[in-house]
C-alpha cells in the first residue's frame, strides 16, 4: 500500500523510479503510481525538481500524457 493505493505490479522501471499499476483501495479506480527509488531523491525533497516536474505535467492536457492527480513523499 502507498497511502490509499494498493500496488499491483511494476509496469516500468528506470534509473530513478518504478511505475506501478495500482488501484485506489476504497473506490477501485485504476491508477499508475511513480515511486522514486534512487537514494539521491531523498535529498531532492529540498531541491524541488520533482515538484517542478509535477507542476509541468499537471498543466499538460493530451490523451497520450497521464494526468497528475496527486503527489507526495513516503
Amino acid at each position: 500500500m502507498v497511502g490509499p493505493f494498493r500496488l499491483i505490479r511494476p509496469i516500468a522501471e528506470g534509473t530513478t523510479a518504478t511505475v506501478w499499476q495500482a488501484t485506489h483501495a476504497s473506490t477501485g479506480i485504476a491508477v499508475a503510481i511513480k515511486v522514486l527509488t534512487h537514494p539521491l531523491w531523498r535529498a531532492e525533497r529540498r531541491g524541488g525538481r520533482f515538484e517542478r516536474e509535477v507542476r509541468a505535467l499537471a498543466r499538460l492536457d493530451h490523451p497520450g500524457i497521464v494526468r497528475i492527480h496527486d503527489y507526495g513523499w513516503l
